[in-house]
């Protein structure tokens, strides 16, 4: 039963969508003509096609900072967005109802899809990558993965890949010795970040739990 309902929405979604477009041609054909050679029709269909440049860049409070090494001379730092991060702008950029995900395992390994509605092909179009496994709820971890770099194939945070190495000296951090290994009990967050014409980063700044900076990097230029 609940395959049938699957099918019956897809095709209700569909009949739907070709009975809008239809209504469309009827009822403004001149407008159609018009659209056809101009800017307003790569603005609607692009979204799906080129949604790299439709989905907005992160702002600073949804990036969050991992420590990525630690050494007797200081520690680095790797910036991340959590899947709840994904699933807010998917909801902003395409509706709650215009997404949707699904997973299944290949040799061994969870596989994640995102999937977009194109409301001028009438179809879904999706994208798909593989989680890595995580050190703690196995499942769970490869699940949130794989959403997360499913979502980066739809140019969801994929602007942090440009980030710059992110060196914290010792005597800016508290690095404290734990057996064989140095560790920090410190806790780092994006204070602000910007990005140039081409969703690059340009200017950065992080600060510690007490609101020091920490960081800080190029200059500030524009920011979505």
């Amino acid at each position: 039963m609940a395959g049938k309902n699957v099918i019956s929405e897809e095709l209700a979604r569909k009949a739907g969508c070709i009975e809008e477009k239809y209504r469309e041609n009827i009822s403004s054909p001149a407008k159609e003509d018009e659209e056809k050679g101009g800017a307003g029709d790569m603005e609607e269909t692009g979204k799906v096609s080129n949604s790299g440049e439709f989905v907005r860049l992160l702002r600073a409070d949804e990036i969050e900072c991992r420590v990525a090494m630690v050494n007797e001379k200081g520690l680095s730092l790797l910036l991340f967005k959590d899947a709840r991060v994904d699933q807010k702008i998917l909801d902003e950029t395409f509706t709650p109802f215009g997404w949707r995900r699904t997973h299944q395992s290949i040799d061994g390994n969870l596989y994640c899809t995102v999937e977009i509605w194109d409301k001028e092909k009438c179809q879904w179009i999706a994208k798909q990558d593989v989680g890595t496994v995580s050190y703690s709820e196995k499942e769970k971890g490869q699940a949130s993965d794989s959403f997360k770099r499913a979502c980066f194939n739809w140019g969801l945070g994929r602007e942090l890949y440009t980030a710059p190495f992110i060196w914290i000296p010792a005597e800016k951090v508290d690095i404290k010795m734990k057996g064989d290994r140095y560790v920090t009990s410190e806790r780092f967050s994006v204070q602000s970040i910007s990005y140039n014409e081409q969703r690059e980063i340009v200017s950065l700044v992080i600060v510690n739990s007490k609101g020091y900076k920490v960081f800080e990097t190029g200059k500030r230029q524009w920011q979505e």
